[in-house]
């Protein structure tokens, strides 16, 4: 390996060998105070729910489609609506309610782990919810990952939404920093048979858009920036 290259390890999830271009999706978190009513919540929840129905049925793969179905549904829980409702209770616009929008789904989500089984399994799921939920009331909500050319994808994460979406004609690899092997990156990376590293550490920082890598799927091996006697 050159003085230039770079080797970064994480947990190998999806077996192969990839060659090629980074393409760094950065996810944008606004800061900016979210003011709205209760009724405004609902509604944006809804709204969640029923993008996460429509992304199911356009979606081929099976696992992909189960997750966001699973999503849906909880999105559209009776029970996430009161818990929301228990802490902005009154019919008024909240200069802010992202606190308050965390904290409801946090108490959720440990209900959820306190039940156990297949509800505790989809605790993970409420996280990209809220954000979602989030990023429409904030107005911040994403176009979507589109490729027009080989690409290995470099993110902090990646939903479900976001893997299953990928052109599998320019879509390479998958480098993830957080993550595990049984995360919705590694198992849809896995039906679609593209191999993927997840729990990089730093890889966002580490690694530049643009930079080539060599990524090892079975290893767990990213080397940033290899000499030509590697890309060989």
């Amino acid at each position: 390996m050159s003085s230039a290259a770079t080797k970064l390890s994480g947990i190998g999830v999806s077996p192969g060998v990839a060659i090629g271009p980074v393409r760094k999706i950065v996810n944008v978190v606004s800061t900016a105070a979210i003011p709205a009513s209760p009724r405004q919540i609902f509604e944006a929840l809804t709204k969640v729910g029923e993008d996460l129905d429509r992304a199911a049925a356009t979606i081929e793969l099976d696992v992909a489609k189960e997750v966001l179905s699973a999503q849906s549904m909880i999105a559209q829980d009776p029970a996430l609506v009161e818990a929301i409702g228990a802490r902005l209770d009154q019919d008024i616009k909240y200069p802010d309610v992202r606190e308050d929008i965390v904290a409801a789904f946090a108490g959720f989500k440990e209900a959820l782990l306190a039940i156990g089984g297949y509800f505790a399994e989809r605790a993970a799921d409420l996280d990209e919810i809220c954000n979602r939920l989030l990023a429409k009331l904030s107005g911040t909500e994403s176009e979507g990952l589109v490729l027009t050319s080989p690409t290995v994808i470099v993110a902090e994460d990646l939903t479900p939404a976001d893997t299953a979406s990928l052109n599998l004609k320019y879509a390479l690899a998958l480098v993830v920093e957080k993550g595990g092997p049984t995360s919705h990156t590694a198992i849809v990376a896995r039906s679609m048979e593209i191999p993927a590293v997840v729990g990089v550490r730093h890889a966002s920082e580490m690694i530049r858009h643009g930079d080539w890598l060599i990524l090892d799927g079975e290893q767990g091996v990213v080397v940033v920036a290899p000499d030509e006697q590697l890309l060989a």
